[in-house]
């Protein structure tokens, strides 16, 4: 459902976001499990209160903002986070910097369990406003993670172009460990984020390396300036965010229900558990990676060029089901519905078939360290070609291009 409405709203151009989009890769013998607490996929009429408050019961806001509850809310598949004005026009508000009138909004989470280790990601589409749009993590004795805190549409004209399309991450010490100055990074998007949806990821991958993930890409990292250990709340919202800087919103932007709002289309949270160690053959039914003698994966590149084993992480084009071929024989379907074909050896293997003819058989065989190979009908070995060419299926035995490891997805 998400994605069926996402490429309806992105057309071809998510059709390739999809293909990048990815997890981190887990270390060995982990796989990645989802946190049910701290993800949500906005399906429904109303925030889920058992996860969220649909305000911030820690902290009133940032002025000249004010979080308002009924502010947040799920709409059409999506959590909305929307900024209003209580008045008609700035000149009825005497100090514009520092007295409240711009109604922002936030959401929370009501466990505090978000910890080092874990991967962090959300869909997000900025507002169409001088308003920060912020996905962050706090509400402990002395940390904060912003993974991004983005301004759709600057007013002040000699940044807005700059920073609607900065990826601006930052950390931050309280408390007990106050003083030392933030530490951020930043990262120019190719679009604005006011133009669409867009995945925002982190991973906290322990106390001192926070990696920040732009749809699948890895693109920046920060080291805080003392380590981050202790649980926090992930929250969501907008604020009146550097507004000397920024400039203030417009109160015509805050009245238009089509500019005033950050949207969320979902949110996920993944833990790392131990992975079951492959010791046999994949079975009939399951869905699995492939991973190469140089740790790369084998991408089925969708059906629309010949298959590579040359990514760093796994996603969909590197997802493949095993289907029962008869006769003890298998087949490999990708995440287009078609079928791996071996090309009779004669040329480059592709995943662009819509039946399973000789050309799509094959069988499994147990290797050396838990590998497999793999053969065609013809007993010809299918080779990673070391990650430098399309993949072929013309070796007449299995030596290290020819042996893979796998994974259960």
């Amino acid at each position: 459902m998400k994605l069926l409405k996402s490429v309806l709203k992105g057309g071809l151009f998510l059709a390739t976001l999809v293909s990048t989009s990815a997890m981190p890769t887990p270390p060995s013998g982990k796989k990645w499990e989802k946190v049910n607490a701290l993800s949500d996929e906005f399906n429904g009429s109303t925030i889920d209160s058992n996860k969220w408050f649909d305000y911030h019961p820690f902290w009133s806001g940032r002025p000249p903002s004010q979080f308002k509850q009924g502010n947040a809310f799920v709409e059409g598949g999506h959590l909305v986070l929307r900024s209003t004005s209580r008045v008609n026009n700035i000149n009825q508000v005497g100090a514009p910097f520092e007295d409240i009138w711009i109604d922002a909004a936030a959401v929370v989470s009501k466990q505090q369990i978000a910890q080092p280790g874990w991967y962090y990601e959300c869909e997000m589409k900025a507002s169409d406003t001088a308003m920060s749009s912020s996905f962050w993590f706090r509400v402990g004795r002395f940390s904060e993670i912003d993974v991004i805190e983005h301004w759709g549409r600057a007013t002040n004209q000699q940044v807005e172009e700059r920073l609607s399309r900065e990826f601006a991450a930052n950390t931050h010490l309280y408390g007990p460990l106050n003083g030392p100055a933030p530490k951020g990074a930043k990262w120019e998007m190719p679009r604005r984020g006011r133009d669409g949806f867009e995945r925002y990821g982190l991973w906290w991958k322990d106390a001192n390396t926070l990696l920040f993930y732009y749809n699948g890409r890895q693109v920046m990292s920060i080291t805080p300036r003392a380590p981050f250990t202790e649980k926090l709340r992930m929250i969501f919202d907008t604020e009146a965010l550097a507004p000397r800087f920024v400039g203030l919103p417009t109160v015509a932007s805050l009245q238009n229900n089509n500019r005033n709002a950050m949207r969320v289309n979902w949110v996920r949270t993944y833990k790392l558990v131990d992975a079951p160690v492959n010791t046999g053959l994949p079975s009939v039914g399951m869905k699995i990676a492939l991973k190469d003698n140089n740790g790369r994966y084998v991408s089925s590149e969708n059906g629309r060029f010949s298959m590579n084993s040359n990514r760093t992480a796994i996603g969909a084009w590197e997802t493949f089901t095993v289907v029962d071929a008869g006769n003890g024989q298998i087949a490999l379907r990708a995440s287009n519905n078609l079928y791996v074909s071996g090309e009779n050896a004669q040329s480059p293997m592709n995943a662009n078939r819509s039946r399973i003819g000789a050309w799509e058989r094959f069988r499994f065989r147990s290797e050396d360290e838990g590998k497999i190979s793999i053969r065609d009908f013809q007993n010809r070995f299918i080779s990673s070609e070391n990650s430098v060419a399309p993949m072929t299926c013309n070796r007449s035995q299995a030596l290290g291009w020819e042996k893979f490891s796998w994974s259960q997805r």
